[in-house]
Order: structure tokens, then C-alpha cells, then sequence
């Protein structure tokens, strides 16, 4: 495939002749592509036209205009035409399934509406894989799945996000000037009320693929596969099996599920989510990043609904299975990078690695969360389990960077191991203080002396601000790896600056 400078070159040779001092041409050709990259990355209004100049504009804004490509379940037949030259300008795909609407006064009891979501997401599926299977491997392409309902932000979820990406810094939480909707509990840009159970039921509904006994086809050139936390609606593991089978050649994957918030949902959500990381993940997997997103005000809306049945009980805080614990330890054996937020708790994962006798001899950098890292609690507790994990980390030569951490509303803590160049350091960031014991330093030393050969520093910091979400307490941790995608940090940042539910 030509390259921007040997495509610039032949444009040169046939103008040379007809460059002036001053003009265009007369510009170094590296200069001229920064300047053109540039304003292509900017995407001014109307910026993809200039693509017609000539052939070198057109190589440039045509390869940045193909880079991301979001696309609807419309749009697939003439994406499918992209003609072979065109499909190493694509990196990102992201299929993006806009699902059935029902009219609101249905909005109660719309079940063959959900039953119609289905084979709409099935049929999407089928037809980006099919094209997909015919492209070769090459650089790599990340696909990205999401699906939603225009209506639910027209509604009683106004302020959230559901189809966006993006990723820029969060202002006020201000309300906007137009959510006067008093029907659905929204009085001058201000929620009034909460939502009723069955319309945050009906946001997380669950919807089940079955693809039947036709295989999806095997696509190669897929290395990176993202399941936002926009994805409100519940996928089942076997939804997600046929998809996961037929990437062979993936390598990163990011999954941000929502919390179950009834103690049903939860437990069948723990055991999918068991079978799907124990038999369903990809050995070519090499990064694997898990975040289990959830909404305090939302937890605390449905915990004071009526009385229900057990089952449908909410419980405010996560339970971690000491299960999945487990398997993400074994998991990690033969990974590069783990994070896993919420899903798990580090306590579990640590007490599994004990019970394993193999070393984690890839894995670089690995990130979890702690309960027990709260305000009140014990710090001889937070002591003995930051001891534990160096502990296993004295087993993982090519580990650079450990990150412990949690985040709550009013809550922001981070135990963190990095390995730089000529030094160590153990970092405790957080909004309340801990003292580090002189026994966990000593555990840690030797993880800079003997592996990374050099000298170990121990510093405190301490966060201040406003602490309104676990996006903010991320934002403000300042982790040295990513927990997150970008795109939900700032999701969850805008959504937890809104007024309660």
C-alpha cells in the first residue's frame, strides 16, 4: 500500500514545474502533512470535502476520515462495498445497533418490544462478521459493540449517556435549559422525583441472542474487542460465546458490564460472568480490562422501593464472589495486563494466587479494587492485605506497575507500585491518610531490589476536591494505568454530577 510521502512524492513530480515561491508546494513535504493531519484530526465543518483537491489531500483526510467508523445497522450493505485499498485506513469500528421503540404509554409493559431486540442485534452481528471474515489480518482493528434506545434519554434518563464517545473534560453538572418533562419527572431542568422500578428495569433489560446452530464466521483481523458501559442492556454469556468464538486472533479485550442490582440478577450475572472468563475467553488474549459500572443513586432509588420478594431486593454494595476471584487469578497466568474494577475484590484474588504454584511470568501491570479501602476501616487490616500482595508480587518478574484502589462517592484511595527507570516507588493517594507499616515497605523492597535492581521510595499524597462519583475518584487518583475506557470515565463523571435521583 502507498505511503503519504511516496503518494506527496508522485504528486510533486507532476507539479513541480508549476510551483511558485510562497505557494502550497513550496512547503517541505513533511511540513505539508503535519499541517494536513492536523486539520484533519480537527474535522472542521465541511473538512472531509477538501479531500477533492488532489490526490494528496485525499490520501490524508481519507485516511483520518476512515479511522473510526461508527456504523448502523443501515449502514452495513454499503460498508460492505469498501473497496480493499480503502480497509487499512480502518482501525476502529464501532457498531453501533439502534434498537425497537414503543410508544411511551407502552412504556410499562413492553416485552415484544424487547423480544424484537434480539434478531435486530443478531442480524447486525451476522452481517459486520460476514464482511469482517473477508478481510485479511493486518495492523489490527479494534470492533466496539453497543446498542441502545433512542427514547431512553428522551425520557426519565435525560443526563445520560447511551451512544456517545466522548472523551473531552467534564464541565458543571448544570442541568440542561429544556428538561422541563413533569411527566417523567423533570421540573425546570431539575428532577423532581425518581424514576419508577419498571423504567430502570426496563434500561437494563436483558436481551438474549441465540444465533441458532450457524456458526459465526471466524474473523482474523479483529485483535481488540470493547463492550462499553453505555451497553445498559444485559447480554447473557451465551449471547456473548458466539461472539468471543469467532475472534481468534484477539488480543485485548475491555468489558464494562453494569452491576446486577437484584439479588437475583446479581447472582445469575456472577455465574455468566464465571463461565464466560473461565471458558469463553480467547487464549490469545494477552490484555484484559473489566469494569462493573453501577449508579449509587440508582442502588439507593430502588432500596427504598416497596417490599418485594427476597430475590428482588437491592443490595447498595457489591458482594464480591470469591469465585470469579479465582479464576481471574488463574486467568492472569498467561496475561500481560489485568484490571478488573468492582467485578472482583483484591482480597479474593490474593487469597487464590497463595493456592496457585505457577509464577506470572507476563504479566506487566495488573489493577484492582479493594473494599476494604474505605475511611474507618482497619488500617492494620489495609496493612496485612497490602503485605499479602507484595508478597505474590515477588512471583511476577516483568511486573511494573500495581495499582490497588477504590471509589465511592466521598471516597478516593490508591495503593500504588510502580518500577521506573532507577527506582521503585509505593505511592498512597487518597482523601484520608494512611501510615504505611514499616513491614509493608520492607515486603515491597524486595521487589525493587532483586527484580528491577534498584531502590525503593515510599511517598504519601493526599486528594482534595469533590469526590461526587467513582468517576471523579478516578479522575482524581490520576492512575498510572487505565481502569477504564475514556469515553465512560467521562460518562460517568457527567451523570454522577447530576442531581439526585
Amino acid at each position: 500500500m502507498a505511503t503519504v510521502c511516496s503518494v506527496t512524492r508522485r504528486y510533486n513530480t507532476r507539479l513541480h514545474t508549476r510551483t511558485k515561491i510562497g505557494s502550497w508546494l513550496s512547503l517541505p513535504t513533511e511540513l505539508r502533512i503535519m499541517i494536513l493531519e492536523t486539520f484533519a484530526r480537527d474535522k472542521h465543518p465541511g473538512w472531509s470535502t477538501l479531500a477533492s483537491v488532489c490526490r494528496e489531500w485525499q490520501y490524508i483526510i481519507a485516511r483520518q476520515n476512515l479511522r473510526k467508523l461508527e456504523l448502523r445497522s443501515s449502514c452495513l450493505e454499503s460498508f460492505g462495498r469498501l473497496i480493499t485499498t480503502q480497509r487499512g485506513f480502518v482501525r476502529h469500528i464501532w457498531l453501533n445497533i439502534e434498537l425497537q421503540q414503543y410508544p411511551c404509554q407502552h412504556y410499562q409493559g413492553a416485552d415484544q418490544f424487547s423480544q424484537e431486540n434480539g434478531p435486530l442485534i443478531i442480524t447486525a452481528i451476522r452481517k459486520i462478521f460476514s464482511i469482517l471474515s473477508k478481510w485479511k489480518p493486518g495492523k489490527g482493528l479494534t470492533l466496539e459493540l453497543n446498542a441502545y434506545r433512542p427514547s431512553d434519554q428522551d425520557r426519565f434518563f435525560k443526563g445520560f449517556y447511551f451512544a456517545t464517545d466522548d472523551e473531552g473534560e467534564v464541565s458543571s453538572g448544570a442541568p440542561h435549559p429544556r428538561w422541563h418533562d413533569p411527566r417523567h419527572g423533570w421540573l425546570n431542568s431539575y428532577r423532581v422525583g425518581p424514576p419508577p422500578r419498571s423504567a430502570i428495569s426496563r434500561l437494563f433489560e436483558q436481551i438474549t441472542l441465540n444465533f441458532g446452530q450457524q456458526e459465526l464466521p471466524r474473523v482474523e483481523v479483529v485483535t481488540h474487542f470493547i463492550v462499553r458501559r453505555q451497553l445498559r442492556r444485559r447480554l447473557s454469556y451465551w449471547s456473548f460465546k458466539p461472539i468471543l468464538d469467532s475472534l481468534c486472533c484477539l488480543r485485548h479485550m475491555v468489558y464494562e458490564p453494569w452491576r446486577g442490582w437484584e439479588r437475583l440478577w446479581a447472582s445469575r450475572a456472577d455465574m455468566e460472568h464465571s463461565l464466560m472468563f473461565q471458558q469463553s475467553l480467547p487464549a490469545t488474549v494477552k490484555t484484559l480490562t473489566v469494569f462493573e459500572d453501577f449508579n449509587e443513586k440508582i442502588a439507593e432509588t430502588l432500596a427504598r422501593s416497596e417490599r418485594l420478594a427476597w430475590y428482588r431486593c437491592v443490595a447498595r454494595y457489591r458482594i464480591a464472589d470469591p469465585g470469579l476471584g479465582a479464576i481471574f487469578a488463574s486467568k492472569s497466568l498467561k496475561l500481560e495486563r489485568l484490571s478488573v474494577s468492582f467485578l472482583v475484590d483484591a482480597e479474593d484474588f490474593f487469597d487464590s494466587c497463595i493456592k496457585e504454584q505457577g509464577t506470572w511470568r507476563q504479566l506487566e501491570t495488573l489493577a484492582l479494587t479493594v473494599r476494604l479501602f474505605q475511611e474507618g476501616k482497619p488500617h492494620q487490616e489495609i496493612n496485612d492485605l497490602l503485605l499479602k500482595a507484595s508478597e505474590i508480587a515477588v512471583r511476577m518478574p516483568k511486573l511494573r506497575t500495581m495499582v490497588l484502589w477504590n471509589g465511592t462517592r466521598g471516597n478516593a484511595c490508591a495503593f500504588m507500585f510502580q518500577a521506573m527507570e532507577g527506582c521503585a516507588i509505593i505511592t498512597w493517594r487518597s482523601t484520608w491518610d494512611l501510615e504505611i507499616s514499616r513491614r509493608v515497605e520492607e515486603g515491597w523492597e524486595p521487589l525493587a531490589s532483586r527484580i528491577h535492581s534498584c531502590s525503593l521510595r515510599t511517598r504519601k499524597e493526599r486528594i482534595h476536591g469533590q469526590v461526587a462519583s467513582h468517576g471523579d475518584a478516578i479522575h482524581l487518583l490520576d492512575l498510572p494505568c487505565q481502569v477504564v475506557e475514556p469515553a465512560s470515565l467521562w460518562q460517568i463523571r457527567r451523570e454522577g454530577a447530576l442531581t439526585s435521583l
